[in-house]
């Protein structure tokens, strides 16, 4: 069962135009009908009295959504032209994404993973680069850096070049390298902690006054006995 997200969400940035949030894993991006009571971040943030706009009515605000258990920065308009802003930036790929994530498997010390990504053939929720729907998939580059190595697990700096559902985890998964603790990519058993995926780094340019900042926290509680 997902544990329940007691408290405010972290905001680690808020002015006239934006949110970015440390959002915990576990915490859905926004409301879906398959979800049922889960908590969600849109709903969260809208019961801290935060004002969220633009996008559609169910998911006011959400300019790019994090899945469940991947923890981390994630970036919310407070405003219709704020929000059409920063879409075209992450369409354009000119907000730089950068996660933490912990492998099963040795990779080499780097490496780019680019195949395309399509709807799974026989799982609804899931996506794949061997087996998609025809006519469903798209371009997806996934570029990583080994951080550290344990006996069976790889510790990478991942960066997105583009940003499709499920993309890291279904990217580690086509090279046989899965997310660790994801379910739904491997034969692993699900763990209430879920996979261990941080995205911890936005580089992006304000939707206001163009100025380029940088966002970044350090790896979470979860990680940070990996990344060293």
């Amino acid at each position: 069962m997902t544990k329940v997200w007691a408290g405010e969400l972290p905001i680690l940035w808020e002015d006239e135009a934006v949110i970015i949030i440390n959002k915990p894993a576990g915490v859905l991006a926004h409301g879906a009908p398959t979800q049922g009571e889960s908590v969600d971040v849109v709903t969260l943030l809208q019961q801290q009295g935060v004002v969220l706009m633009g996008g559609s009515t169910d998911r006011p605000g959400v300019i790019h959504r994090l899945d469940q258990y991947t923890e981390g920065l994630m970036m919310l308009a407070k405003s219709d032209q704020a929000y059409d802003h920063m879409q075209a930036q992450f369409k354009a790929r000119a907000v730089t994404k950068r996660y933490y994530a912990v492998v099963k498997g040795l990779l080499p010390p780097s490496g780019r993973i680019d195949r395309p990504i399509g709807r799974d053939v026989s799982v609804r929720a899931r996506r794949s680069c061997h087996h998609y729907v025809s006519g469903t998939q798209k371009e997806a580059i996934t570029v990583y850096t080994v951080l550290r190595q344990l006996t069976n697990l790889s510790v990478v700096d991942v960066q997105l070049i583009t940003g499709r559902t499920h993309q890291i985890r279904v990217h580690f998964a086509a090279i046989n390298c899965p997310v660790l603790g994801d379910h739904l990519y491997s034969r692993q058993s699900k763990k209430p902690e879920g996979y261990y995926l941080q995205s911890y780094h936005l580089t992006w340019h304000h939707p206001y006054t163009n100025e380029c900042i940088t966002t970044e926290i350090p790896p979470s509680n979860r990680l940070k006995k990996y990344v060293q």
